[in-house]
């Protein structure tokens, strides 16, 4: 799926001359729904599979029962009222389900980008800019990125405010794929002290993760993984405390889980 059919569903209505009933019902969806992206308004003797295959169509909405196409069909009124807009609700959920679902395989695990020797805890360092070289010099050490990549980090910090900073004591740091050289990497680092970034909320940033990732999309499965572990109190709790084999065990748990994203 592209980014674009990300935000909008493609959908087609259909009733028996496309041009009655049909038209009302665009004109009622046009206003309700607008991350569906109607194609058109068709009757039903002018729909063929072949044209819901080539035009990429998600789903039908039809004013008369339809049936035989492979593209799911829910049938409603003109009128759109409450009965038709819980279907449609539903269909949408649906589609961002399937949408979510489809990433839970995409690249490896947060165990196989988390090596061992890419976690360190009780850590110090005096300043963001310290801490920073010392969370990414795991990644430089292991050759799966340039000493550039730290560097880019600062500067978008600089330039941006602490972004990355995405929530109370811990900090996602990223950048650019052009230092990267592996598909995708990452480390923790865990800082005794606590660091400033200058985030009015979430300072001190304790744990610091490292994201490298030089393509598309090929990152979600482990960044799935790793925010069961943020968004878990009691996995997070223990990911303050820096004890190197828990934080092992809760990212080999993570990876085995079925709910990646």
């Amino acid at each position: 799926m592209s980014n674009e059919e990300t935000t909008h569903i493609k959908v087609i209505l259909l009733c028996g001359s496309g041009v009655g009933t049909s038209q009302l019902l665009k004109s009622r969806i046009k206003n309700i729904y607008p991350e569906l992206e109607i194609l058109d308004a068709f009757s039903i003797y002018d729909i063929s599979e072949s044209f819901l295959k080539s035009h990429g169509v998600d789903y039908i909405l039809s004013t008369v029962p339809v049936e035989g196409f492979s593209v799911p069909t829910i049938e409603v009124s003109p009128f759109l009222n409450k009965d038709d807009r819980n279907k449609i609700n539903e269909m949408i959920n649906d589609y961002r389900e399937r949408y979510i679902s489809s990433f839970k395989t995409v690249g490896p695990s947060l165990e196989d980008v988390i090596p061992e020797e890419h976690i360190e805890t009780h850590v110090k360092a005096g300043s963001r800019n310290e801490a920073i070289q010392k969370s990414v010099e795991m990644l430089v050490n292991s050759k799966h990125v340039n000493a550039q990549y730290g560097t880019d980090i600062m500067k978008h910090l600089d330039k941006f405010g602490p972004y990355m900073v995405i929530g109370p004591n811990i900090a996602l740091l990223h950048s650019n794929f052009e230092n990267v050289n592996v598909p995708v990497s990452m480390s923790i680092t865990h800082f005794e002290d606590g660091i400033d970034f200058g985030h009015g909320r979430f300072d001190p940033v304790k744990v610091v993760i490292t994201l490298a990732t030089s393509q598309p999309q090929i990152h979600l499965n482990a960044l799935g993984q790793l925010s069961q572990i943020i968004m878990d109190e009691d996995a997070r709790a223990e990911l303050m405390k820096g004890e190197k084999a828990v934080i092992r065990q809760l990212i080999k748990k993570a990876s085995q889980s079925e709910e990646s994203v």
